[in-house]
């Protein structure tokens, strides 16, 4: 069973505790369908800006073929709530991109400089099969990626480049990704997480027939010699999302400057769909599961609005 993710204007929930926090949460909360992301939000009456970014959508390719659709896309019983984004068309290449909030850079700084976990998930469907989907990729990252595509020379590895990613880089799956920016390495997984395609060559709608809860889990300073640990995983739905749903499909390491990530950004060519973005400390927020402290102050809220209709 889907779940609605209700916001609560009268009450100040907090996401998490000190150790444990929904740093960012983009559901598209804003625009209407059909409008291009680019611009996004712009303080139209009733959107709703997402947490923990700054600023407003932007495509460094300047193309503008990502558009807002009506509608969450849906994965088990993940809390969703607004619109999704998605492409329609398969030519051109678009590099969307949006910074994190200060407050977000520095509580990821803070985590990695502990040697603590950072965790985030996004809603993934691919719509097109007639040509690889070596163009597409979520990651976090320092700054914009100065390219699309991921294959071949395309978003190599630099000196002063650092994130994680989820990308297409050698076909139609997604592997997980690192940056070293101090040797300038990227390494790329072997293993792939499948994605199966939906709608033939259709380049409209969503079906919901085909999409996937990917999951990244960063571990900081806890690899060889100190490195990141970066593990890549793909969730199964059994109706009811736990950690147990996890699959993992791949490890990596990657020497990554923690205190630099500062951007997210949704890369494509081919047709594809993204929602429900989110970056934290805990693994169940991310996978769109309260902690047991919001569910108690949710409830006493409820039980103050009931008082008030008395």
């Amino acid at each position: 069973m889907k779940k609605t993710l209700l916001l609560l204007p009268f009450l100040a929930v907090p996401f998490g505790s000190a150790h444990a926090a929904l740093l960012v949460y983009e559901g598209f909360q804003y625009g209407a369908d059909g409008d291009s992301l680019v611009g996004q939000p712009d303080a139209s009456p009733g959107d709703v800006d997402a947490t923990g970014l700054d600023g407003t959508w932007t495509d460094s390719f300047s193309n503008t073929e990502m558009f807002l659709k009506a509608g969450s896309l849906n994965f088990s019983d993940l809390a969703t709530s607004g619109n999704h984004v998605g492409y329609e068309s398969n030519s051109n290449q678009d590099v969307f991109n949006r910074g994190f909030s200060s407050s977000v850079t520095s509580t990821i700084a803070s985590t990695g400089g502990a040697g603590g976990s950072l965790y985030f998930s996004f809603l993934f469907e691919k719509l097109q099969n007639n040509f690889g989907a070596d163009h597409e990729g979520m990651a976090i990252m320092n700054g914009v990626l100065p390219a699309a595509r991921w294959d071949g020379s395309n978003n190599p590895g630099a000196v002063g480049r650092h994130g994680f990613a989820v990308a297409a880089v050698g076909g139609s799956n997604l592997q997980a990704v690192a940056y070293d920016g101090t040797t300038g390495t990227r390494t790329v997984g072997v293993n792939a997480l499948p994605i199966s395609v939906v709608n033939g060559s259709s380049n409209t709608s969503t079906s919901n027939a085909s999409v996937n809860l990917i999951v990244g889990e960063i571990s900081f300073n806890t690899g060889t010699g100190g490195a990141d640990v970066f593990r890549l995983y793909n969730v199964t739905d059994n109706g009811s999302l736990d950690a147990s749903d996890l699959v993992l499909i791949d490890t990596i390491e990657g020497d990554v400057d923690e205190s630099s990530l500062s951007t997210l950004n949704l890369t494509r060519q081919v047709n594809v769909n993204y929602d429900e973005v989110r970056v934290g400390t805990d693994l169940d927020l991310v996978l769109g599961i309260p902690e047991p402290s919001s569910l108690s102050l949710l409830a006493l809220a409820g039980l103050g609005l009931l008082r008030r209709r008395r």
